[in-house]
């Protein structure tokens, strides 16, 4: 089992893809690969744009400490499935049990 909770951040979109392949290359078939970071926004354009808007204080202050890269709230499920891994569970959950869905976790296994 590999878990990356708010791991997966630090990468520019461009390097996602070969980070996630990373990943895959710790584990063996079958074995689990847990994300839990920022939910893409879905559901009506105002509250999108409340969850952008959201997100965006966290990366300002990761992007000034860290240099982090600035991006998009990703969507790990097409980037994992293309690297072999199928979705086995996808929840939105709240904040500290609060408020909208903004955050997610998901459960990918690794494919033979």
């Amino acid at each position: 089992m590999v878990v990356a909770n708010f791991f997966l951040n630090v990468f520019a979109e461009s390097m996602l893809p070969r980070a996630i392949a990373r990943l895959s290359d710790l584990l063996r078939p079958g074995g689990t690969l847990l994300i839990g970071d920022f939910a893409p926004p879905v559901g009506h354009p105002a509250l999108c744009i409340l969850q952008r808007a959201y997100y965006l204080p966290p990366l300002a202050l990761f992007r000034l400490l860290t240099r982090n890269p600035w991006h998009r709230l990703y969507d790990y499920r097409p980037v994992a499935e293309r690297a072999g891994f199928t979705l086995e569970a996808h929840d939105r959950v709240r904040i500290f049990g609060l408020g909208p869905r903004w955050l997610s976790t998901l459960r990918f296994v690794k494919g033979a």
